[in-house]
């Protein structure tokens, strides 16, 4: 009996060092593969201001009216050439004054490049979402970016979402 276990924990002791094997070997695979992959990745290109693509900002807003004005305003921060985009706000039908804010907005800061449009009835979230991407097709914009109108994104992350875009290096992103 003292041969059957001791074979048992050697079998015990072989498994264990056969895990710890393939777990090494894994993780080693795993770097050598993130290494090949980070010496293939595209360097940054720079593009002179009238190569960088049209950018359409869209923001759908329902009900938005005591923080569109902040939400907008916070766009300033967007480190893009302002003649590249234009921010377009599309209330979906909206039954506080979203609306009169943004236009009131407009005028204000006196913006060229910013474009309101109220639906009159509300389409519901993922209608308001397919007119935006359809305006932002219908317009011909390179780039259709969409923020939330309660600025929920940061919009300062806009221009490194737009960079694989930039390079070609993707054809949707996320974040």
């Amino acid at each position: 009996q003292a041969e059957v276990a001791l074979s048992d924990s050697m079998e015990l002791i072989n498994i264990v060092y056969i895990i710890i094997l393939l777990s090494l070997s894994y993780f080693t695979f795993f770097h050598v593969i993130l290494w090949f992959e980070s010496k293939n990745k595209p360097k940054k290109i720079t593009l002179k201001n009238n190569q960088l693509p049209n950018v359409s900002i869209l923001m759908p807003a329902y009900n938005e009216g005591k923080v569109i004005g902040s939400s907008l305003e916070k766009l300033k921060s967007v480190d893009y050439p302002k003649e590249k985009f234009e921010v377009i706000v599309i209330d979906d039908g909206s039954k506080d004054n979203t609306y009169d804010i943004a236009l009131q907005y407009k005028k204000e800061k006196n913006l060229n490049k910013l474009t309101i449009i109220k639906h009159k009835n509300n389409k519901g979230y993922g209608g308001n979402q397919k007119f935006c991407y359809n305006y932002a097709i219908e317009k011909n914009y390179d780039i259709a970016v969409m923020v939330h109108g309660d600025g929920q994104y940061a919009p300062e992350e806009i221009p490194r979402l737009l960079e694989p875009l930039e390079r070609d290096n993707a054809d949707f992103v996320f974040g």
